[in-house]
């Protein structure tokens, strides 16, 4: 798949650049063409189809027709502007790499049927609960992607949880959330897989994100089989080489589908009385759901013990699950020291 530009701005100095540098990225992803004149772009596009047209809106009249093959976006010079004159607009100066996933939003909502190279299926997903709340899931989630992005691996992270947060923890280019993704789920939208891609952020850590949910409701108008498509789309056509997911455990239906997909099951306890009584009482359902459904997640679980004071105990459980590692303590609760501190030990090598 290639997809077709053509771009319509006297700015030669910034064409050039931006020619350039997806030539030398995505070669095999876009096709790019360049004009100054109206006349020659309408005149260009009798015989070449095109699919995005990206244009300075002082170039354009306001009642220019298009086909409906083609969609089109103004060059904008505002950072915040979402549109001009009623088109949608893309911000002229923003790192070639974000609007680059700007275009293939754009492409996406063309709707056209498409066809992606498989991935090897290699691309391992590893789930993150916690046993209680407040023991530090996100945390540990988080740390677990920036130590294995730290090693060149390709890291995507996401959460599901219904108030998740990453700001304090990741940050990238980008606006959109998750809800775009239900969106585009719940339309039935055929190039799911450009849509996961354009939305996609990346960290200074080096590792891929989607923003959680805008608002908790997206988070509970998200079915199964939506779930599901995602997943799959993700593991199927998605080259990570670990995928990371944290979300609620109390959400009985979702829990079950990621274990399923799961290499790993990380349930995260921190020691204390009342965390482990509950760790111990999750344990018990998932044995009693293997045994009564068939069903081999025991085999996947294991316990990370984090914020562990001195006060803190280990689970005494029959189910001998193993423990995958022990954080103590730290004494500066800011996330981003707290992911930083975390992700330098050296047990979710592992994984690698």
């Amino acid at each position: 798949m290639k997809i077709r530009i053509g771009i319509l701005e006297q700015d030669r100095v910034y064409v050039s650049r931006l020619i350039r540098y997806f030539t030398t990225y995505y070669i095999d992803k876009i096709e790019i063409s360049a004009f100054y004149d109206l006349e020659k772009f309408l005149e260009f596009i009798q015989h070449s189809p095109i699919d995005i047209f990206l244009a300075s809106p002082d170039l354009v009249p306001a009642d220019l027709e298009l086909p409906r093959t083609m969609i089109m976006a103004h060059i904008s010079e505002v950072s915040q502007a979402e549109s001009l004159n009623g088109v949608k607009a893309v911000y002229k100066y923003q790192k070639a790499e974000s609007l680059y996933r700007e275009i293939l939003g754009l492409y996406a909502e063309l709707d056209k049927k498409t066809a992606y190279k498989e991935s090897d299926g290699t691309g391992q997903l590893h789930f993150f609960m916690g046993a209680s709340g407040g023991v530090g899931t996100t945390t540990m989630a988080v740390s677990c992607a920036v130590r294995l992005a730290s090693y060149g691996k390709k890291v995507l992270y996401f959460n599901l949880e219904e108030n998740g947060i990453l700001t304090p923890f990741l940050q990238g280019d980008g606006t959109a959330t998750l809800s775009d993704v239900l969106y585009a789920v719940k339309s039935n939208r055929s190039n799911l897989v450009l849509k996961l891609e354009s939305i996609v952020r990346k960290s200074n850590q080096g590792v891929y994100f989607y923003e959680p949910f805008a608002l908790a409701l997206d988070a509970h108008e998200l079915l199964a089989e939506e779930l599901e498509e995602i997943l799959k789309t993700i593991m199927q056509y998605q080259t990570y080489d670990h995928i990371i997911v944290d979300a609620d455990s109390t959400v009985l239906w979702k829990r079950d589908l990621l274990m399923q997909f799961s290499k790993n099951i990380f349930i995260v306890s921190d020691g204390s009385v009342i965390s482990n009584m509950k760790l111990k009482k999750l344990l018990q359902e998932l044995a009693l759901r293997d045994q009564s459904e068939e069903k081999r997640n025991m085999a996947k679980v294991e316990v990370i013990y984090n914020r562990f004071k001195n006060t803190g105990r280990k689970a005494e459980t029959e189910y001998q699950e193993p423990v995958f590692g022990v954080i103590e303590e730290l004494g500066n609760s800011l996330p981003d020291y707290v992911v930083e501190n975390i992700s330098r030990k050296p047990f979710f090598d592992k994984l690698l």
